[in-house]
């Protein structure tokens, strides 16, 4: 005898964890966060956002250079923190789109749903990429990697994850009201 079980409700506790994880870390960095400081500027404060965008790698340079030793250490601590953010923070819209997309009645939304979530484990790729670089100019400020490759990787990691989370809370929303459910398990 055949029984047929469905790996839904355990995707869907996967899904709920990594929110746990994204929520949790989020706070943790948020709370680290505060103690940047720039001494340049009487005292400004940056946040990670900025070093993430930076225009320059100069610009990431100075704020490492010029922030204090509390601030040097939570920066530290910042990265080492977003390695566990990443758990949630890509993995939770890869697992959505999954369970929103499969067995959809509009194949073409099936296909793309399956292609967005096998492209977070992409755009956790560049984020890992991403925190080697920040960390190699903090540890080493002579670093010499192209900075447009960082640049780039920052963009695709964005672009990539915000996609994946757009199109799967859009058609959580769009399958409850088209067919009164937002799994086609």
């Amino acid at each position: 005898m055949q029984t047929n079980i469905s790996p839904f409700p355990l995707l869907l506790l996967l899904f709920w964890i990594c929110i746990g994880i994204t929520l949790l870390t989020a706070t943790a960095m948020m709370l680290v966060g505060k103690s940047f400081s720039q001494k340049t500027d009487g005292n400004t404060p940056f946040t990670m956002m900025q070093l993430e965008f930076a225009p320059t790698k100069e610009f990431i340079l100075t704020a490492y250079k010029n922030a204090g030793g509390r601030a040097r250490f939570d920066l530290a601590m910042q990265l080492g923190l977003d390695y566990c953010f990443m758990l949630g923070a890509y993995y939770a819209p890869a697992l959505l789109c999954f369970m929103t997309s499969y067995h959809h009645p509009v194949h073409l939304i099936e296909v793309t749903g399956i292609a967005l979530a096998c492209l977070q484990p992409v755009a956790h790729l560049c984020d890992c990429i991403e925190n080697v670089y920040l960390y190699q100019y903090y540890v080493n400020p002579a670093f010499n990697a192209p900075f447009l490759l960082y640049k780039f990787l920052v963009r695709l990691k964005w672009t990539l994850v915000t996609a994946g989370a757009l199109f799967a809370i859009g058609l959580v929303i769009y399958n409850r009201i088209q067919y009164g459910h937002c799994f086609f398990y």
